[in-house]
C-alpha cells in the first residue's frame, strides 16, 4: 500500500489533473508559486515515506532518486504551464471541418473537398475551390501533413485578405508540389516545394515521393517568414526586405495593389485541381513585440 501511495504521488506530479485544456486561455493556468508549493509538498511526503534501510546510505540514495524524479517532473510541468512555449491548437478534429470554409464562400465546399477519417482531401473532378481557415492569423506558426498525387501541385497560402477572385492573388503561397512529376516544378525552381510561389526559390527539400506523407510548417513572426519541410528550413525572408520587394517588382504581382503588405489574414489550403490530402492541421500563436503574453485568440471547439 505504501508503494502504491508513492507511485500515485509521483504520477500526480508527472500528470497533474489540473492541467489546462488545449484551448483554454492563458489566464486559467495555475500560478507558478502554487505549482512549486504543490511539487514541494509531494516531495516532502515522499521523502518521509521512503524509510532508511539497515544501510543508511541506501535509504538516502532512494530519497535522492525520488526527489530527482520529482524535480524533473516539476520542471517539465512548469515549462508547459508557464508559457515558455506557446501550445499547439488543432484545427480539425478528424470529423467535422467547422474551422474551414470555401474561399469567398460562407460554407464548406463539399463539391471540392471531403473530410473523413482524419483527412481533408480534394474531390476528384470537383470544382477547384480553395479551402480557407475561418480564423485570421498574425504572428503564428502553422503545421500540416500533406500528400500529393503524382504530378500534383498545391500550396499553403497565408496572410490572405479576401477580395481577388483567386487566393493566390490575395496572399503569399508556399508551394507544395510533386517536384519530380509536376511539369512547372521541373522547369522552374520558383514552382518547386518550399518556394514562395513565383517569387523566391527554396533550398532542395528533403521530400518523400508522391503518394507519401510530408510535413510542411510555416512561421510568420511580424516581418519575418520561414518555410519548413520535414523539419528542415528551406526558405526565410523578410516582408519588408530587399529580396522580397525586388522579387515582387520583377513579377506579375507588382500590378496588384498592396500585395504582400497585409500584417494578418487567413490561411488557405490550395486545391490545385489534382489530388491533394491534408491531415493534422494545427496552429500556435507567437508573442508579438507589442504584447509578449496574454491569451491566444479562441478557435471554435471541434
Amino acid at each position: 500500500a505504501r508503494l502504491m501511495f508513492i507511485l500515485t504521488g509521483f504520477f500526480r506530479c508527472l500528470f497533474p489533473m489540473s492541467q489546462r485544456p488545449l484551448l483554454a486561455p492563458a489566464s486559467e493556468t495555475a500560478p507558478v508559486s502554487f505549482i512549486l508549493m504543490q511539487r514541494a509538498a509531494h516531495a516532502r511526503a515522499l521523502s518521509r515515506l521512503v524509510k532508511p534501510t539497515r544501510r543508511g546510505d541506501i535509504g538516502g540514495m532512494k530519497r535522492i532518486c525520488w526527489l530527482g524524479l520529482i524535480g524533473c517532473a516539476a520542471a517539465l510541468t512548469l515549462g508547459a504551464q508557464s508559457g515558455q512555449e506557446p501550445p499547439w491548437q488543432p484545427l480539425f478534429d478528424g470529423k467535422l471541418p467547422i474551422n474551414f470554409r470555401g474561399y469567398k464562400m460562407q460554407g464548406f465546399p463539399f463539391n471540392s473537398w471531403a473530410a473523413r477519417a482524419g483527412v481533408i482531401s480534394s474531390v476528384p473532378g470537383g470544382e477547384p475551390r480553395d479551402l480557407l481557415i475561418r480564423q485570421e492569423f498574425t504572428n503564428f506558426e502553422f503545421s500540416v501533413e500533406y500528400r500529393l498525387a503524382p504530378g500534383a501541385s498545391s500550396g499553403l497560402i497565408y496572410l490572405v485578405q479576401e477580395g481577388p477572385s483567386k487566393a493566390t492573388q490575395a496572399g503569399l503561397k508556399m508551394v507544395l508540389a510533386d517536384d519530380a512529376g509536376n511539369p512547372a516544378a521541373k522547369a522552374n525552381p520558383l514552382y518547386r516545394s518550399g518556394a514562395l510561389y513565383a517569387l523566391l526559390p527554396a533550398k532542395a527539400a528533403p521530400l518523400k515521393p508522391a503518394g507519401h506523407w510530408n510535413e510542411a510548417r510555416l512561421v510568420v513572426n511580424t516581418n519575418h517568414v520561414e518555410h519548413w519541410l520535414n523539419g528542415e528550413k528551406v526558405l526565410e525572408f523578410d516582408l519588408q526586405g530587399e529580396a522580397f520587394s525586388n522579387a515582387v517588382e520583377r513579377s506579375a504581382f507588382r500590378n496588384l495593389p498592396g500585395f504582400g503588405e497585409a500584417g494578418d489574414g487567413h490561411l488557405v489550403l490550395e486545391h490545385g485541381g489534382a489530388g491533394v490530402w491534408f491531415r493534422q492541421p494545427r496552429v500556435r500563436w507567437l508573442p508579438s513585440p507589442e504584447k509578449k503574453d496574454g491569451p491566444a485568440p479562441a478557435l471554435p471547439a471541434n
